[in-house]
């Protein structure tokens, strides 16, 4: 794939470091709260520690962005895609599928169900079975 930087090699990787960002932006949250006084004190105002308000807000939104990260890249690995075939399935026509209702709907050939593509998803993690992204061409 051209022009992508999380690519098959490093997806997993990539995985857990959401992960891992998701996990340390909340316990930078507790620790703010823990030193604004607690969780009753924040309620009161933050005019005494008001760089940590800033930074419980800042954290707040950061930590609000990774865990929607976290959810889409999820969503992608529980239905066999990858962001670039999410985005722009109408680009490929191995994912059109056409009813009478509509014009173009979409269709994923890839999707084995949740369970199945967790465990490929892993096992090409751990090179116990080759990647899926091989027989895909796009142009």
């Amino acid at each position: 794939m051209k022009g992508n930087c999380v690519g098959n090699g490093n997806r997993f990787l990539f995985y857990v470091m959401i992960i891992s960002a998701v996990a340390s932006h909340l316990l930078i949250l507790h620790c703010i709260v823990i030193g604004m006084g607690g969780y009753r004190n924040i309620s009161q105002g933050m005019d005494k520690d008001s760089y940590l308000g800033i930074l419980f807000v800042f954290h707040s939104l950061a930590s609000l962005f990774m865990m929607a990260n976290l959810g889409f890249q999820t969503y992608l690995i529980s239905n066999n895609l990858t962001t670039n075939e999410f985005w722009n399935w109408k680009r490929y026509h191995h994912f059109h599928a056409y009813s009478h209702t509509y014009p173009l709907v979409f269709r994923n050939p890839f999707d084995g169900g949740v369970l199945a593509n967790w465990k490929q998803f892993l096992l090409v993690q751990l090179g116990q079975c080759p990647p899926k992204f091989s027989h895909r061409h796009y142009n």
